[in-house]
């Protein structure tokens, strides 16, 4: 058993250690920043809905596990189930200090016991996976990419947002909705392979649809997010925030892209890049006018990158 303990959790660690190397410095650190900021708004959901989205995350991973077959390979179907008890309480650990947080300790010990229950949930015949993220512009590698990521922490976080609708509580819609852009923003400045870009015919057609498809895949990813700002505070101004929140997170995803190639995978200097212009989002929310400013800056960029690639015969 002690073996086995041994091989599994090192494997994970290894996969942990992986993952944070492809998505580099950046990313990871802000994927931590934004999983804090994921905990504190589910700290203020109620505890009710705290307990079932443990339930309802834990047992989808168990059901849908890869490595059954491979750990039943390694040892005995008990060990196995005592792996599984130890993992899914590490789990409910997160959770649990949640609900110490608002002073329901007592659902939180409720947690335990399921996590001893969840191992013995039958797997046959229970396989599903998690489709890619649908209605995605085709040919948008990198929001095909950072759909594929981020899209069980998306379903999460829509999750969220529509409690805050049930709820009636506006500022936690507002925040989820503003996290759910940094999160996908974040995910677009995974780098990539700059020859690719050679494979267009031109620059116009480049930056063309690198518009088309910042435009559209900020609707297909954000259009649930306002519905949700709308449900939450229904009224006619509220229509212009959405409208407003669609149109700016389509131009940082597009100011994101053009950061990217211009930064030449300079994480330093992309982490400079990608905070000034987040902070203009969130600042095209508040000051509409600043809309404008982040349009020149969307320009600038473009007119920026169109040089540099038209010297390379592009």
């Amino acid at each position: 058993m002690t073996e086995l303990l041994k091989i599994y959790f090192s494997m994970r660690l290894r996969c942990v250690w992986r993952t944070c190397k492809s998505l580099g410095v950046f990313v990871t650190v802000f994927m931590l920043l934004a999983l804090l900021i994921i905990s504190i708004i589910i700290k203020y959901t109620p505890t009710n809905y705290i307990a079932f989205l443990y339930l309802v995350l834990t047992i989808s991973w168990h059901i849908n596990r890869k490595d059954y077959a491979f750990l039943l390979s390694l040892s005995t179907r008990k060990h196995v189930r005592v792996l599984f008890l130890m993992e899914y309480s590490l789990y409910a650990f997160p959770f649990i200090c949640l609900l110490l947080a608002r002073e329901r300790w007592w659902v939180g010990i409720v947690l335990l016991p399921f996590a001893a229950i969840i191992p013995f949930i039958p797997r046959k015949n229970a396989n599903f996976s998690l489709p890619t993220f649908p209605l995605l512009a085709q040919g948008s590698f990198e929001y095909q990419r950072a759909g594929r990521m981020i899209l069980p922490l998306f379903i999460l976080l829509l999750t969220v947002g529509s409690i805050g609708v049930y709820v009636n509580n506006y500022q936690l819609v507002r925040v989820v909705s503003i996290a759910t852009v940094a999160i996908t923003g974040m995910f677009l400045c995974i780098d990539t392979n700059a020859y690719y870009m050679f494979n267009y015919k031109s620059v116009n057609r480049y930056l063309k649809l690198r518009v088309i498809f910042a435009i559209r895949n900020s609707l297909v990813m954000l259009f649930p997010f306002s519905l949700c700002l709308f449900a939450a505070k229904p009224a006619y101004s509220q229509i212009f925030l959405c409208i407003f929140y669609l149109m700016n997170a389509s131009l940082l995803f597009f100011q994101l892209e053009m950061a990217r190639i211009k930064c030449n995978n300079n994480e330093l200097m992309y982490l400079f890049a990608f905070c000034g212009l987040f902070f203009m989002f969130i600042a095209t929310l508040f000051i509409p006018i600043t809309t404008i400013a982040s349009g020149i800056v969307a320009g600038i960029l473009a007119i920026w990158i169109y040089s540099n690639l038209k010297k390379y015969g592009l």
